[in-house]
């Protein structure tokens, strides 16, 4: 009926296919796909909501209402997200005496695998596990990692998706804080 050969043809094809598709799912998008200043989403973040970081410390949204507002969705075992993770930390410490904060939030599934990964990244900024409310708050993040940049009135003025260097995402902060100031 089928050879050995025959089947080996077409699981190897259908691994090829399958890793085609996950390459294109995982590629930077092209530049067309970077929103500037097209604010989909206003938060009014006068909401009594409160996030739980990772380490069980208490983040009022109203506190990150006035600061221009990095959120960057990420996962662990996201490789492009490792690499982008170290540049954010040394964004943010550049930034910081400015009116700027960065709110990682990990779609991992599970909060033991994101905090020991803390131990090892040093996360300067706070970590919060994803929930229904960030997802509908500043999502939908369709792919990660997914920068998106907040004004000081909780609109969001660009989407950043897949990875981007520190450097490409600085002049948008800049502008914002310049804007805003």
């Amino acid at each position: 009926m089928f050879s050995k050969k025959n089947i080996l043809t077409f699981i190897l094809t259908l691994c090829i296919l399958a890793s085609f598709a996950l390459f294109l799912y995982l590629s930077p998008p092209s530049s067309s796909s970077v929103y500037k200043d097209d604010p989909t989403t206003t938060f009014k973040g006068d909401t009594p909501i409160t996030l739980t970081t990772i380490h069980g410390e208490n983040i009022a949204i109203s506190d990150l209402k006035n600061k221009v507002l990095l959120v960057n969705f990420w996962a662990t075992w996201c490789p492009p997200c490792r690499v982008e993770i170290p540049e954010l930390i040394q964004l943010k410490e550049s930034l910081a005496d400015q009116n700027f904060e960065i709110l990682g939030i990990s779609a991992d599934d599970d909060h033991d695998i994101v905090l020991q990964f803390s131990k090892s990244a040093s996360f300067n900024y706070p970590i919060v596990m994803l929930d229904h409310f960030l997802y509908n708050t500043f999502g939908p993040a369709t792919s990660i990692p997914t920068s998106i940049l907040v004004d000081k009135n909780f609109t969001i003025k660009r989407v950043f998706r897949g990875y981007r260097s520190s450097e490409e995402i600085r002049p948008s902060i800049l502008q914002l804080l310049n804007r805003d100031s």
